[in-house]
């Protein structure tokens, strides 16, 4: 009986172990400028791809879950695996970014979830802002 326990724990163990890294791999990376992005700034978004990632194009889609404030745009190469954009966040609150790399005919979608703190800006403020 103690055998068997000890093996199940073994096997256990390695399943729990396989599926966190899958739960945590991501396709590529983004990353915001500043981390805490604040309502009403244009903030910084980049993504970065891995050396194995060919891209003709990438493009960001910004929204609130449940909410109407969406943002997209082209990012532009900075080098062969870097891309950028600026976009202005609209409020503080819970946001999502879906991030598509798009090579040919095959794309690689991406979620990414962050929080943007501030105030909140109405689309007039926004249009002055750059």
């Amino acid at each position: 009986m103690k055998k068997i326990y000890v093996l199940f724990m073994i096997i256990a163990s390695v399943l729990l172990g396989c599926t966190n890294e899958q739960n945590d791999s991501s396709a590529f990376s983004l990353q915001i400028s500043p981390e805490l992005p604040q309502a009403g700034e244009f903030e910084l978004f980049t993504v970065t791809l891995p050396n194995d990632l060919e891209a003709e194009k990438v493009t960001i889609y910004l929204n609130m879950e449940g909410m109407d404030h969406p943002m997209e745009g082209t990012m532009k190469e900075e080098n062969p695996f870097t891309y950028t954009i600026e976009l202005p966040i609209s409020m503080a609150g819970q946001w999502y970014a879906i991030v598509r790399v798009i090579n040919g005919n095959e794309v690689v979608t991406e979620r990414f979830d962050f929080e943007a703190s501030g105030e909140l800006s109405n689309d007039h403020e926004i249009s002055k802002m750059k």
